[in-house]
């Protein structure tokens, strides 16, 4: 009991994004190439659907501090954020996880590659708070913004 507890309660925190290490912003894309002298090498292609038929597809390359990043919000820690989520890329969620049942919208997307030699395959959902709290703190690699629902109508 302790321990799902202390899971819900991780998954909340890491809810937000300034918590977990994340970026609230999104803006922006296209190519840039810069110097990053802490980068280790990462090699990911990243692909999101809105579930309305748009698809946006991105590429985050950090290999001898030299970064390419192609389809992602400009960001100087691109690199650190991606070696920060690898744990968290390379595992599978536990099957037991207990989710609100709260669809977060029709948005997916999957990451794949290498960060430091561990393969990367996670893909990502908004079909329940689990899932929107996995997309929550993966949204620095995921070239789309989920639309924000507004309020009951």
């Amino acid at each position: 009991m302790k321990r799902r507890v202390l899971v819900l309660l991780a998954t909340a925190v890491c809810a937000i994004p300034s918590a977990c290490g994340g970026s609230d912003d999104n803006s922006g894309g296209g190519y840039r190439k810069s110097r990053d002298a802490d980068s280790a090498q990462v090699r990911l292609a990243i692909e999101a659907q809105d579930g309305r038929g748009a698809v946006k597809r991105a590429q985050l390359v950090c290999d001898g501090g030299e970064v390419t990043a192609r389809g992602l919000a400009p960001d100087n820690n691109l690199c650190a954020a991606a070696r920060n989520l690898a744990p968290f890329l390379s595992e599978k969620p536990a099957a037991d996880r207990v989710c609100t049942q709260i669809y977060g919208g029709p948005e997916t997307a999957r990451i794949s590659g290498q960060i430091e030699g561990r393969r990367i395959e996670r893909r990502f959902s908004r079909s329940d708070g689990c899932r929107v709290a996995d997309w929550e703190r993966a949204q620095p690699l995921i070239p789309l913004q989920p639309q924000r629902k507004s309020g009951p109508r």
